[in-house]
């Protein structure tokens, strides 16, 4: 499936499948997606999307917060035919490379704050 991610002014598109998601009572959701990069420019594009510390915490009564510390914060991601939703993408791998073209494949790790995948 296509997918992509955008923080204004930047867009990553790839290939995603989803592996995983998780969601405990109170908590946001986990979406683990194994991604294929067949363009070289995507990991350096994707690579300062990425959120490395950030807390999140959930007031009595109020809905979720989360203190970005390092970081760009939250983008918009797309995977067809499953949704839109805003989502912070706290871990990028890849961990196989592919013979020509400079194709990559690995993983990416978001938290959903809003909307459903």
């Amino acid at each position: 499936m296509a997918a992509t991610f955008t923080i204004t002014p930047n867009t990553a598109t790839f290939h995603a499948l989803i592996q995983g998601s998780s969601q405990a009572t109170g908590d946001l959701q986990r979406l683990t997606l194994a991604v294929y990069l067949d363009d070289p420019l995507t990991w350096p594009t994707l690579l300062p999307m990425v959120t490395t510390k950030y807390h999140v915490h959930s007031p009595v009564g109020a809905d979720v917060v989360i203190d970005i510390v390092r970081g760009p914060g939250v983008g918009t991601l797309t995977v067809d035919a499953f949704g839109t939703g805003l989502a912070l993408l706290v871990d990028l791998r890849r961990d196989r490379w592919l013979p020509t073209g400079g194709r990559t494949m690995g993983s990416a790790d978001f938290l959903v704050t809003s909307g459903t995948f």
